[in-house]
């Protein structure tokens, strides 16, 4: 008796161990998205103008934002939309964005209009983009 006990015992544990199972870990968070770089992460977010200068044949020349610039406001989606708005909303407009040439430059789609951004400086906090116009250039900083 004492045998079956035991047995019974021992089988009562193994069914029941099965039953429990460990908790999973957490997955690791993405770094990445589909479609988008760590570094085209870092766009993801929204921007505001603090400065922009002018480079006209090779020289440099500051062009002051207006204290109004320096409210409006530039929004990148994950999803690859943003939104652009004016101080006081009178400029408001969205479109898609794509970042092109490994990284190096953004295009921005918006209506009828394609504008293809050149990307100087672009961390966690500041973004420095230059049009591609010529023979004038134009560089704004965004915090």
């Amino acid at each position: 008796m004492k045998k079956i006990s035991l047995y019974l015992a021992g089988l009562v544990m193994i069914i029941s161990s099965s039953f429990v199972s460990c908790k999973k870990d957490n997955p690791t968070p993405k770094t990445e998205q589909p479609g988008l770089s760590a570094k085209a992460l870092l766009l993801v977010k929204t921007w505001t103008p603090v400065s922009a200068t002018q480079i006209v044949s090779g020289t440099r020349v500051n062009d002051p934002l207006s204290v109004e610039e320096k409210k409006d406001t530039y929004t990148f989606k994950s999803d690859k939309t943003f939104s652009y708005v004016e101080f006081g909303g009178s400029g408001s407009f969205n479109g898609t964005w794509e970042p092109t040439a490994n990284d190096t430059k953004i295009v921005l789609k918006a209506s009828n209009s394609t504008i293809t951004y050149g990307i100087i400086t672009l961390t966690a906090t500041s973004l420095e983009l230059e049009n591609e116009t010529s023979p004038t250039k134009y560089r704004t900083l965004f915090k």
